[in-house]
């Protein structure tokens, strides 16, 4: 029997239906089963069936042993064409390694699918479709918000995922005074309007690749505090992180700021995050994006994302 992905009623897009947070669920739950996967090395010969059974306000992904050994030239051994990955655009992966990326490439298209209510290229015939997914094209779906938007992208394509956090890692250092956490800060800290959209910028791109923690990069949360002016040694003077603490006055134990100066030192929130695995990180990252809300350009943040997909993702 042939490997399928499927949705149990209801479908996206009824009312009061919050599509993006159903995502979500779906991105952690993936993020978990992959991470137990590269742990486990499990030695597989079949794709799993992915289900995807949702409430009004939960979705639960599972996941059954299939029979059908996979193999790049039987499509009966493969997803539907629209949650496919081209199998020849893995042909010169190993046969775990290619298991992983067509799971992973059904759980893109699957977010997609969930983002949208339309299963990716749903109008046009499924060899069609594997004809697009092989030459590169793909949905243009902007309108899926970026913190979806980048992992959904990152599941679609592991050198694209490669490639955005590599594009993080190599960004300079912002100057002290270049980020701030909210509009409040931003109003109350005199700062140039090129600094401040320089490193929103910056900062938004690090707290949206936080999806993409479901790939394995916990690495970047320290990178990302140091941007925003946590150090080994406490808040940098004038960065965002001193505006920060100042505004607060004594800072409580547990809250979010305290957490994060932790995390800068090495101290006891690392660990924690350590122990929780990339979850953690995610958290963290999010909780930075609500200090941004309604700061940065994410439709430019969203454009740039898909112009580097475009270039990595794997072609015949």
């Amino acid at each position: 029997m042939s490997p399928k992905v499927r949705i149990v009623f209801p479908r996206p897009g009824g009312e009061g239906i919050n599509t993006t947070s159903w995502a979500g669920q779906i991105i952690k739950q993936a993020k978990k089963m992959f991470e137990e996967d590269e742990k486990n090395e499990p030695l597989r010969m079949c794709l799993r069936d992915l289900t995807a059974a949702f409430t009004k306000d939960k979705v639960e992904l599972s996941t059954k042993e299939t029979t059908t050994p996979y193999s790049i030239s039987n499509p009966e051994s493969q997803y539907q064409a629209r949650f496919r990955i081209p199998p020849s655009t893995i042909a010169d992966l190993s046969q775990q390694k290619r298991l992983s990326r067509a799971e992973r490439f059904a759980i893109g298209s699957l977010i997609c699918n969930i983002e949208t209510s339309r299963e990716p290229f749903e109008e046009v015939e499924a060899s069609i479709v594997q004809e697009n997914f092989a030459s590169g094209k793909y949905p243009n779906n902007m309108s899926i918000p970026l913190e979806i938007l980048v992992p959904m992208l990152g599941f679609w394509s592991q050198e694209f995922a490669d490639a955005y956090i590599e594009q993080l890692k190599l960004r300079k250092p912002l100057s002290s005074t270049s980020a701030l956490f909210s509009k409040e800060l931003i109003q109350r800290t005199p700062v140039s309007s090129n600094q401040t959209n320089a490193g929103n910028h910056a900062l938004r791109r690090a707290v949206a690749v936080g999806g993409m923690e479901t790939l394995g990069l916990a690495s970047l949360v320290v990178p990302v505090l140091g941007i925003a002016g946590f150090s080994a040694i406490g808040p940098v003077a004038s960065s965002a992180a001193a505006a920060w603490q100042s505004s607060l006055g004594l800072v409580q134990a547990g809250s979010s700021f305290a957490t994060f100066q932790s995390v800068a030192m090495g101290g006891a929130a690392t660990a924690i995050m350590a122990a929780q695995g990339v979850g953690g990180a995610v958290a963290g990252l999010a909780l930075l994006d609500e200090f941004l809300s309604g700061v940065g350009d994410k439709e430019a943040a969203k454009k740039e994302a898909w112009a580097l997909f475009l270039k990595n993702v794997r072609k015949a």
